[in-house]
């Protein structure tokens, strides 16, 4: 149980609150989150590619 004191007490943390909630809406909620502009900058590569073959 002493171990387990430490997690709670960073867990009730306001500040890591506040971090970790922002940290999830910047990867889940915001309209221009990680996933969308990990597969614009995928696409990206995939047109940049057929560019070359083309070329």
């Amino acid at each position: 149980m002493k171990s387990i004191k430490p997690v709670f007490s960073i867990l009730r943390n306001k500040y890591f609150i506040a971090s970790l909630l922002f940290v999830v809406w910047m990867l889940f909620f915001d309209p221009k989150d990680w996933g969308l502009i990990y597969d614009s900058k995928k696409k990206l590569s995939d047109l940049e590619q057929s560019e070359e073959v083309l070329t």
